[in-house]
């Protein structure tokens, strides 16, 4: 899950902008923040962090904002749904769109303006401050219902928590390496590291074994085929031979005795 992370944002922003190690941390510090399972925002993730680099938005702020939807749905793929309908609706212009943003004063190249330069949580508040100044509903800019229910979700109760997660994807740096050192100490970690280290001794043992083994079965093999080409009396010759010498330590020991 982690790698599958770690490739998405570094093949949407680039490795000179974020690293593995990076994008990973922020991944982590988005699923201890928000309520989800991380394989499940993993496996949908891919699917928006591209267009979110085209349109100037942050790894950090597309998080932030799947993180904070999570909060009161626990559900990381309709947050992912939701997150990628708020970017078609700043990317794909329409003429309802354009009218909503008339009514307040604001135009799609203004908006993307604020999307590079402010990131989009600060362009979302704003938006939602002109917006009610001039009576006009959100809806009429968003109008997919995923992008609606985004938009409620992350600026209505969950407001101060979207700024706050935001604000600690600019801490995660270590995140994981720490997480996984208090992982490393639990009893349930130590076990299973044993089981993997008397696994990989076996493993040793058998490299090591292995060529001798290899030699007694191919000489097993050669005898039996030796035995197997013989005609039917020298068979029973050897058998009877083979008999006797089975027997004669039993009987000397009997003997003996």
């Amino acid at each position: 899950d982690l790698a599958k992370v770690a490739a998405a944002a570094q093949n949407a922003y680039g490795s000179e902008v974020i690293t593995a190690t990076e994008a990973i941390d922020k991944f982590g510090m988005a699923v201890r923040t928000g309520m989800f399972e991380s394989s499940e925002l993993a496996e949908s993730l891919g699917t928006q962090v591209g267009m979110a680099a085209e349109l100037g938005i942050s790894f950090d702020e597309l998080l932030a904002n799947i993180s904070t939807y999570t909060k009161t749905t626990g559900d990381a793929r309709s947050a992912t749904t939701g997150f990628g309908g708020v970017m078609m609706a700043f990317a794909k212009e329409t003429g309802k769109g354009e009218t909503a943003l008339k009514k307040v004063n604001m135009s799609y190249d203004q908006l993307r303006s604020m999307l590079q330069d402010q990131g989009l949580q600060a362009t979302l508040f704003q938006m939602k401050d002109a917006f009610a100044a001039n009576g006009v509903e959100m809806t009429e800019f968003f109008g997919k219902s995923q992008a609606v229910k985004n938009i409620m979700g992350v600026l209505g109760t969950q407001g101060e928590n979207y700024k706050t997660i935001l604000d600690d994807m600019s801490t995660s740096a270590g995140f994981t390496a720490d997480v996984f050192d208090v992982l490393s100490q639990t009893p349930g970690f130590k076990i299973e590291q044993s089981i993997n280290n008397i696994k990989l001794a076996f493993q040793d043992i058998g490299d090591i074994i292995m060529p001798t083994v290899t030699k007694i079965i191919q000489g097993l093999s050669n005898a039996i085929k030796w035995f197997t080409n013989l005609d039917q009396s020298t068979k029973n010759w050897a058998l009877a031979i083979a008999g006797i010498l089975a027997l004669a330590g039993p009987l000397i020991s009997f003997i003996g005795f």
